[in-house]
């Protein structure tokens, strides 16, 4: 639904059924980092064969030893030394992070409606005498480019 305010902008009226779809993508994309850290972490542990220096697991499941998700932000900088494993770390930020930017992005493109007013285009023409009367412009007033010639 559309309003006009009185400069013709086109003012959109929201009908908001609540906030719990706002706290579900906020959800979401707190589950969505929290899941590519750990396939980052995951990767660089696997890329350092789970050395003792990484420090203890959480635990071991599917033959792998499991390390918190948040510890690839603490190894990000030992990985800055190696080629490879800033690549993995590189690559998990743009995961974790552009494709969550992208999507806002894209949502925030597609809220953009047409704004202005629809009767604009095509509505231009000169001003008769009446017109040209009711805005003060016979008796001398305002500011006006061109003439009038009264036959």
């Amino acid at each position: 639904m559309t309003s006009k305010n009185k400069y013709g902008h086109i003012r959109r009226n929201s009908k908001s059924g609540g906030q719990a779809w706002k706290w579900a993508v906020i959800a979401a994309v707190c589950i969505w980092g929290l899941a590519v850290c750990a396939w980052g972490t995951q990767r660089l542990a696997a890329l350092f064969g789970y050395h003792k220096a990484l420090g203890e697991p959480i635990g071991t499941a599917f033959g792998l030893q499991w390390h918190c998700p948040w510890k690839l932000l603490e190894w990000s900088e030992m990985a800055a030394q190696f080629d490879q494993a800033q690549a993995v770390v590189d690559q998990t930020y743009l995961v974790g992070a552009g494709l969550p930017l992208l999507g806002l992005i894209l949502y925030a493109a597609s809220q953009q409606g047409l704004k202005g007013r629809d009767d604009l285009h095509g509505s231009a023409k000169w001003a008769d005498y009446a017109e040209i009367g009711k805005m003060g412009y016979l008796n001398g007033e305002g500011v006006y480019v061109g003439g009038w010639y009264d036959e």
